[in-house]
């Protein structure tokens, strides 16, 4: 990038790897220019338009700076990818020339390593690309450039360049054998598959099942084929196959409509976009912040995967049993005289996000919510700590805005309560419910003396008391796979006794997650 040598030379560059990121960092997936929600799929499928024409363009810009303010939030770090800052508009409409203000935010951002750039081989934030970037993402960073006064934390795989390149070719081989592996999935993991990104709406027909598992071989066929003739398989070269209007540049998005030869092409975009998005996220250690109403990183299936978290229904388990939930939330009816009105997050700049985060509040919320991520199995001593610092939290955020937004045509108010979800051993806890049927001492007979693995999915969940529904876009979760911890049965049962949980009947092993359509 044409950037002058006295601006590079100011801005300093602190590379650090992986286990230096903090332990909630996070890697929104709306940030991905190719990123769109199933309504504008559908519009563009069925219509000439693309990603250039003016109201898609406006929804994905609006859809993408909403995600990334819910990730500024609600995450002590947010890991983006140095390209996105001037290949992707999503990113660089917040430092646009002339737009000093939040130029000067995004860059305290930046300074402050709240925002940390990954970077590919390269040593400098900017450093020239290897590939094509826009003259407008250019000039956008050239004029963001100026405002950077401290070191950049940006984040690589390793320091030194062999061990570096050794990871970034795991990180490639990892994406194509993710692909070339489907056909070894077994009929209930394909269901699992399916039902995720279908956004579980509907059970899944023995008909469905089998077509999808065709189109599954399809795709894996042709990224075999793919590496063999190239040597190389990239999300691009799957896009052109099977979702991409012939002739067309990916970046435009002309995607096909779903046909009869291929009624799953925006599952198979979902999967491929899931993978591509959390392929990152998996080798940083760290995770990725899902979009509303989009499948979290268990659709995949993989090795990640943990038995047992069904997630193919989740809203249906809030929607349908959401009094059970909320009667065991020790907080939560004395609460109600309390509700609150809360921001859209589309309405918030960076400017709001930095004062948020400067909330005593929020530092609390954020230092158990860190501590969870880092020991999953602490969720039992951690719980209610955690669940009445997130309730604090957006008390805070409610009476700011009150006090700094014309809130007086406002009726819609919102309660806020936190559930955990853990899957161990094929079973589902669920803290924040307490069933006198389902004692503990009862309930660890059913599990294993070791299981292995261990999920997690944490749901930050807002509430209108009158329709008793979720609000989506005021409230997100975040997944953990642990693979690779072992627990003991008389852990699981420390883990039961320390706090608020119990566990759900495998018939009833729906979980919440309040970010589905």
């Amino acid at each position: 990038m044409d950037i002058t040598a006295a601006t590079t030379d100011a801005t300093s560059v602190t590379i650090i790897t992986p286990n230096q990121l903090n332990a909630g960092a996070t890697i929104p997936q709306a940030l991905d220019n190719q990123y769109v929600p199933d309504a504008l799929f559908y519009q563009i499928a069925n219509s000439p338009k693309n990603f250039l024409s003016s109201d898609i363009a406006a929804a994905k810009m609006n859809n993408a700076k909403s995600e990334f303010i819910r990730a500024l939030l609600y995450s002590s770090q947010v890991v983006v990818n140095r390209a996105y800052l001037t290949n992707s508009k999503l990113v660089y409409q917040f430092y646009m020339p002339g737009d000093t203000e939040n130029a000067i935010d995004f860059a305290t951002l930046l300074n402050q390593g709240v925002v940390v750039p990954y970077l590919f081989k390269e040593k400098h934030i900017f450093d020239d690309f290897d590939f094509d970037t826009s003259t407008e993402g250019q000039n956008a960073a050239r004029f963001l450039s100026q405002f950077i006064r401290n070191s950049v934390r940006c984040v690589r795989f390793s320091l030194d360049d062999v061990i570096n390149q050794e990871k970034i070719t795991k990180f490639t081989f990892n994406f194509r054998k993710y692909f070339v592996t489907l056909p070894l999935l077994d009929d209930w993991l394909r269901t699992n598959m399916l039902g995720e990104l279908s956004g579980g709406d509907h059970e899944i027909t023995a008909e469905e099942l089998q077509l999808f598992k065709r189109h599954l071989k399809e795709l894996s066929r042709y990224v075999e084929d793919t590496f063999d003739e190239k040597g190389d398989v990239s999300r691009n070269d799957l896009y052109m196959r099977f979702l991409i209007k012939p002739g067309t540049p990916v970046s435009e998005g002309n995607y096909l409509a779903a046909d009869n030869s291929q009624p799953f092409r925006l599952h198979l975009k979902k999967l491929i976009d899931l993978k591509y998005n959390t392929n990152l996220p998996d080798m940083l250690g760290r995770y990725s912040f899902t979009p509303t109403n989009m499948p979290t990183r268990s659709a995949l299936q993989d090795d990640f995967q943990i038995l047992g978290m069904d997630s193919a229904k989740v809203e249906q388990f809030l929607e349908n049993d959401l009094d059970k939930l909320v009667a065991g939330q020790r907080r939560f009816m004395a609460n109600i005289q309390k509700a609150m009105i809360l921001p859209s997050l589309t309405e918030l700049s960076l400017k709001d996000v930095l004062r948020i985060r400067n909330f005593e509040s929020w530092h609390e919320f954020i230092r158990l919510q860190n501590k969870i991520l880092s020991d999953p199995l602490t969720v039992g001593t951690h719980y209610y700590d955690f669940q009445l610092a997130f309730e604090k939290l957006q008390a805070d955020i409610s009476e700011w805005y009150r006090k700094n937004y014309d809130t007086s045509a406002i009726t819609s108010v919102y309660e806020s309560f936190a559930t955990i979800v853990l899957s161990i051993a094929s079973q589902t806890i669920v803290f924040g419910i307490k069933d006198p049927g389902l004692i503990s001492a009862v309930a660890t007979s059913v599990f294993p003396e070791v299981a292995k693995g261990i999920s997690v999915k944490m749901m930050m969940n807002v509430i209108d008391p009158v329709t008793r529904r979720i609000n989506k876009e005021r409230s997100y979760s975040i997944e953990i796979m642990r693979n690779e911890l072992e627990i003991t049965v008389d852990e699981v049962k420390q883990l039961l006794d320390r706090s608020n949980g119990c566990i759900l009947p495998l018939s009833a092993s729906m979980v919440a997650e309040q970010d589905r359509s």
